[in-house]
């Protein structure tokens, strides 16, 4: 005997030993087989109720999305749900209706982004045709970055196309952040072309990023003919922060010759010293012996002391001693002394708080 459509079966997924609420019409039900009707004709058969797919789903979404449930076990949920559902655009709207919860709005997120693989232009204008409000801003969002991971030219055409509005160049920014991961110099293409604002800024800053990763030199000269000084400063930032990684010396001297306003040129010699000398305290510490006496000597020498201070004091130590600027010496005995005291401290405080 069949159960009723309002039923809902677990499904056990092994792999991560959860047991997941979906519509019974998508779990093998070996019961309603025709094995469990031998004597049923196949016309018989054929007039047995039929579950309501969209019923079923509707049955389904409270559990699913019910605040209390555990986020693991709900994330598995949402995603057999969305896997079973494909795609409802009636189910979709009455997600709309539902008391909101984190679990719902995931749900949603995410049915919108399955549809956007099957259908793209169809889930972006059906998004772009709700009510406008966060809710809409959020699921375009979705459908576009599905669309854009399928065609992003006619993703980026379609977002352009829409009204003029701080949602769609924050949306064009979106858009422009995924393709900077393959193509950062077509996203600043598309930077260009925003008017000025976040939007334009963060995309500037994350295009100029990913250029930096595999070729920091041209990305730090495009960056230096900027003419907003604030733009330009935060761009040369964000570059010299993945440039560091792949060359410290290379970045850290870019920083020095730099026309860095202070006190962002300390911040930025004083970062990169520091990551260096978690790594290669002794490299560091020449290329710092080097430094000219401007303002960020000193927050630049702080960092290298506090990094090797933690690693190897005694090196430390002997590096400072054999500096032959006696004001250059002082200043890193000095900070080598701190930078022991803080660590000290911050030694003895562990101690103490595990009495």
């Amino acid at each position: 005997m069949m159960n009723s459509p309002t039923k809902l079966w677990p499904l056990a997924i092994p792999a991560i030993g959860l047991s997941l609420l979906i519509p019974r019409f998508w779990r093998d039900d070996t019961s309603a087989s025709t094995d469990a009707m031998p004597h049923a004709t196949i016309e018989q058969r054929s007039h047995h109720a039929q579950p309501d797919p969209l019923a079923e789903f509707e049955n389904a979404t409270p559990e699913v999305v019910a605040v209390e449930v555990d986020p693991v076990e709900q994330s598995a949920a949402i995603d057999a749900l969305v896997g079973a559902m494909g795609y409802a655009p009636a189910y979709l709207a009455n997600l709309v209706a539902h008391e909101e919860t984190a679990g719902l709005a995931e749900l949603r997120r995410r049915a919108v982004r399955a549809w956007s693989v099957t259908d793209p232009r169809a889930a972006a204008e059906w998004s772009a045709a709700l009510p406008a409000g966060p809710l809409r801003d959020e699921l375009m969002e979705q459908a576009a970055l599905g669309w854009c991971d399928q065609d992003s030219d006619e993703a980026l055409q379609w977002v352009c196309g829409l009204p003029p509005s701080a949602g769609r160049d924050a949306l064009v920014g979106t858009l422009g952040i995924e393709i900077a991961r393959t193509n950062p110099l077509a996203a600043l293409t598309i930077a260009a072309d925003l008017p000025p604002g976040e939007s334009r800024d963060e995309l500037c800053r994350h295009a100029a990023s990913q250029w930096a990763a595999s070729d920091p030199h041209a990305a730090s000269d495009w960056a230096g003919k900027i003419n907003d000084e604030v733009l330009r400063q935060s761009i040369l930032a964000s570059i010299v922060n993945i440039w560091s990684a792949r060359d410290p010396a290379a970045a850290a001297d870019f920083v020095a010759r730099a026309i860095f306003p202070e006190p962002e040129q300390s911040r930025a010699t004083a970062a990169i010293v520091h990551q260096w000398a978690e790594r290669e305290a002794a490299s560091a510490a020449a290329w710092v012996a080097k430094f000219p006496d401007i303002p960020a000597r000193a927050p630049t020498v702080e960092s290298l002391m506090m990094a090797w201070s933690v690693r190897d004091p005694t090196a430390a130590a002997r590096w400072s001693a054999t500096l032959p600027d006696p004001a250059f010496r002082e200043l890193a005995r000095v900070q080598l002394a701190q930078a022991l005291a803080i660590r000290d401290a911050q030694l003895a405080s562990g101690i103490g708080n595990r009495r």
